[in-house]
């Protein structure tokens, strides 16, 4: 998914994970992580995903 939050482009690596939902922690916006699905507000816009496989210890995503 994106690293950012939706609201205001904060960078999500700093924000407390709770089973399967990010916070962000400017504004406490929340994400599943798992789809990018938008949780609360103040975040209302999803963040894009990308498929991931690894194949033989190498890491692939689509774009």
């Amino acid at each position: 998914m994106d690293g950012h939050c939706s609201h205001e482009k904060v960078h999500l690596a700093g924000g407390i994970v709770d089973g399967h939902v990010i916070e962000c922690p400017k504004h406490f916006g929340t994400f599943d992580y798992r789809t990018g699905e938008a949780r609360a507000l103040p975040a209302c816009v999803g963040l894009s995903t990308y498929e991931v496989k690894v194949e033989n210890g190498t890491v692939f995503i689509r774009l």
